[in-house]
């Protein structure tokens, strides 16, 4: 652990510069499970802390209170656009365009928990009981978290997710396989090339200006999360072309915790607002060349 200055430079580039002194951070000499593919030997120095923690650079960030990110499709975004990290006003959504807002109910000193009403795959409404995805006595609930690569839920969510998956990827006539390899749950096979309905789903969530209404399958004033078919999925085109579900079971220390990885987060431009407690987000081409 150590202390730096970090420079920041202002948008549009060339514009005042924001420096910060003696802001701390860490690095990792022991990190597993980060395999990227042009990373074989796993030589990372650690994962950029954005969490609520007063460790973490957003905390010791405090003069902007804001923070955003918008992640590119992993499969087909450019890789020479791979998503973005922003920070004050360059983190704020345009004024224009349907932009959705969720409090964040709680934190702790690595998550934000957001208020999760109800899951749709689909037009198939899962149907969970109010308050299912609430945190009780320090177990459970729902996050949001940039930092988990794929989506993880419990158990009894999982299950009911997980057939829904199934009777539609039967309707399309794509054939189950073996996806213990790719050390997933479910994949398909695709031999007639990547087809054109997979399913959308829907994440609905707590509306922040209406925060006494559930939020729930056909309730438009609750806030809505979309996850296109390429933020559900792993494709794999080349050697016999696959799909895999990239959602796992949460089988962690706190397996009643419902988590929002990564992947399932891609093409979406999201703004974490620390002085009223909010998640706002709105669709956006993360893997596009900046304006």
């Amino acid at each position: 652990m150590s202390t730096d200055c970090f420079v920041f430079e202002g948008v549009p580039v060339g514009g005042k510069h924001t420096v910060l002194d003696d802001v701390v951070f860490g690095c990792a000499y022991g990190t597993v499970g980060f395999g990227f593919e042009e990373n074989p030997d796993n030589k990372i120095s650690g994962v950029f802390g954005l969490g609520p923690g007063r460790r973490s650079f957003t905390s010791q960030f405090a003069p902007q209170q804001r923070f955003g990110y918008c992640l590119a499709d992993w499969h087909f975004g450019p890789p020479e656009y791979p998503g973005k990290l922003m920070f004050g006003d360059d983190a704020l959504l345009p004024v224009s365009g349907h932009v959705q807002i969720t409090p964040i109910v709680e934190t702790d000193a690595r998550s934000y928990f957001l208020k999760l009403a109800d899951i749709q795959v689909d037009s198939k409404c899962l149907g969970f009981e109010r308050g299912k995805f609430d945190r009780v006595n320090g177990h459970g609930g729902f996050i949001i978290d940039s930092g988990t690569s794929i989506s993880y839920f419990a158990n009894d969510v999982y299950d009911r997710m997980r057939q829904v998956f199934v009777d539609y990827m039967k309707t399309l006539g794509l054939p189950e396989m073996d996806a213990s390899s790719h050390h997933l749950d479910l994949c398909w096979h695709i031999p007639n090339g990547f087809p054109s309905n997979l399913p959308l789903m829907t994440l609905y969530l707590q509306d922040n200006e209406y925060p006494d209404e559930a939020a729930d399958c056909g309730n438009e004033t609750g806030a809505q999360l979309l996850i296109d078919p390429f933020g559900h999925f792993h494709i794999e085109e080349k050697e016999d072309p696959h799909l895999c579900l990239g959602i796992m079971r949460n089988n962690g220390t706190d397996p009643a915790l419902n988590i929002l990885g990564a992947k399932q987060q891609t093409n979406n431009k999201f703004s974490f607002g620390f002085q009223n407690k909010t998640l706002s987000w709105r669709s956006w081409e993360c893997g596009l060349p900046p304006n």
